[in-house]
């Protein structure tokens, strides 16, 4: 981990990367979690693939998530009524 004020080493990939400095104070009262470290060098680290552009066009003609057919009738009717009352 690099402190502050510490100039960057000239390769990059020898950097040390961390979520949390070692505490060295007295003990506490309470079970403090422990993270395992974590090997970013790995390859079991799974990972999307970017998308293509015919995939990216494609993606936006899809909708997230589509409502059943009698829900989706039952919900333009109560909205068509709605508006009609107005």
């Amino acid at each position: 981990m690099l402190f502050p004020g510490a100039p960057f080493p000239d390769d990059e990939t020898k950097l040390d990367y961390s979520i949390a400095l070692e505490y060295k104070g007295p003990p506490v009262p309470y079970e403090v979690p422990k993270i395992e470290p974590l090997d970013v060098s790995s390859c079991a680290i799974p990972i999307a693939e970017p998308l293509s552009e015919s995939q990216r066009s494609a993606a936006n003609t899809v909708p997230l998530f589509q409502l059943p057919r009698d829900l989706l009738t039952i919900l333009q009717v109560i909205l068509q009524s709605q508006w009609l009352m107005k």
